[in-house]
């Protein structure tokens, strides 16, 4: 048997470096443009049929089709205190010298837009807002102005976040990978919390009503489409156990990110069997709304080293855990799908930096260490899943990044990447001591894969060889 030509592109489309709400993106538009000619089920069979792709291909396809957002609600209870900006205005208020410039210029942001101008203030404001939030739950609209308001301070809070996260980037210990370990978690959640809370402002500003969240595949197939979709899907017989699980988290709708922490602790305790479905369906199970409750039984000894400051709670053999006050970072591999359990526990350099791969501050000092730069293929690997155009550039014109063995691959990657770094930073790179001549003919033979300004300046270095 073999693979249809159309899930065959999709694979090749999908990436398990990207976040699983895009992948769920290209899987909805991948069945609603093959929906009139292809049936869906047997497509559906092929994509998750770890004969044509590999596990964690499977189980990242998986994550895409059951990916949904955190509530509306749940986010606006959980940044009612705004803890980021009551800290910012107390220093502000004891401390003002000792804000950096980007704190200064958000406090005089927060104070010229909103009423809001200290703690004090900031109190009388979470009170007011408390009302707000009821209204919004009972499906009213406070009004422009409020909503303007709150999309204010929404936006201040992010900022201060990102702020907070920039700083302990820019002061991390990057040679201390055992610290490095403690961080990452850290700043990953205030990464996807603070783009949480701006996408919440957007909507906001956008006159839209926050709501409950939804299943990505079913928000971006369209609610009709997507149940015409499930209706096919039901009917294969292979696909019986799918739908059920499909079902049940269309239900409870549980966040991507603490499935996957869950779903790890399920792969634990069902060991013997290696069906990503399996786990997430266990882990469905044992999930509500506000967070999880699970035997691990034989499989506890071999998880705590996971557990460890996770912010999961041991009681017996029962692991249980509050998706309102933690991320559990700790539970998911690099790529934000399931841990394997049989692992050392310990991140490696790898890992470390695919987890930083959003964070250009933190990533850009971590690749000055000798232990990333010199580890092979892996500032290339950086160089195709990085969108950064400052991480390129500083590759680029650093030497130790794109010299020696171990980078021997990054001056085509640099030719080949379609950002828009200088051509005067990788013109050096058009010559034989760093892309091979059959491979810079490759690039003329093959030019929908490069830059239109670096094809000439292929072509020309071949016609002066002449």
């Amino acid at each position: 048997m073999q693979i249809n030509e159309a899930a065959s592109a999709l694979l090749k489309q999908l990436s398990i470096s990207e976040d699983t709400s895009s992948g769920s993106k290209k899987i909805a538009s991948f069945f609603r443009a093959v929906e009139e000619h292809l049936p869906p089920a047997g497509l559906l069979c092929q994509l998750l049929d770890s004969k044509f792709s590999s596990e964690k291909m499977v189980e990242y396809i998986l994550f895409s089709i059951l990916d949904t957002g955190v509530s509306d609600f749940e986010l606006m209870k959980s940044i009612q205190r705004f803890h980021r900006l009551e800290r910012l205005l107390g220093r502000n208020t004891f401390h003002p010298r000792m804000l950096s410039t980007t704190e200064q210029y958000l406090v005089k942001k927060l104070t010229d837009t909103s009423p809001v101008e200290n703690v004090e203030t900031l109190k009388i404001a979470q009170s007011v807002i408390n009302t707000w939030l009821q209204q919004f739950m009972e499906k009213k609209d406070p009004g422009e102005l409020r909503r303007k308001q709150l999309s204010t301070l929404y936006r201040c809070e992010s900022e201060a976040l990102r702020a907070r996260t920039f700083w302990i980037s820019e002061n991390a210990d990057t040679y201390n990978m055992k610290k490095m370990v403690q961080l990452l978690p850290v700043i990953s959640f205030c990464d996807e919390h603070a783009k949480a809370i701006t996408d919440l402002a957007d909507l906001l500003e956008k006159d839209k009503m926050p709501g409950a969240p939804i299943l990505t595949l079913e928000l971006s197939m369209k609610t009709d489409a997507f149940e015409k979709w499930l209706q096919q899907i039901g009917k294969q017989p292979e696909l019986a156990f799918f739908n059920t699980v499909i079902t049940a988290q269309r239900n409870k709708l549980i966040p991507a990110r603490y499935l996957a922490a869950v779903a790890t602790i399920a792969r634990a305790v069902l060991k013997n069997d290696p069906n990503p479905l399996s786990w997430i369906a266990l882990a469905l199970e044992h999930c509500t709304k506000d967070g999880f409750s699970i035997d691990a039984g034989e499989a506890l000894p071999a998880l705590k080293k996971y557990l460890n400051n996770s912010g999961a709670e041991i009681n017996g053999t029962t692991i249980t855990g509050s998706f309102t006050k933690n991320s559990f970072v700790n539970l998911t591999g690099e790529d934000m799908c399931t841990r394997d359990f049989r692992e050392s526990g310990e991140l490696t350099i790898r890992e470390m930096v695919s987890r930083c791969l959003k964070n250009d501050t933190l990533l850009a000092r971590l690749i000055e260490n000798p232990k990333v730069y010199n580890s092979p293929g892996l500032i290339e690997r950086i160089i195709y899943n990085s969108h950064s155009r400052f991480i390129l550039q500083k590759i680029a014109i650093t030497r130790e990044l794109h010299t020696g063995q171990a980078n021997a691959g990054v001056p085509l990657a640099l030719l080949k990447n379609p950002a828009n770094i200088p051509l005067s930073q990788i013109r050096q790179f058009v010559n034989p001591r760093y892309v091979s001549i059959i491979e810079l003919k490759d690039l003329l033979k093959y030019p929908f894969s490069i830059r239109r300004e670096v094809f000439s300046e292929v072509q020309s270095f071949f016609e002066r060889r002449r």
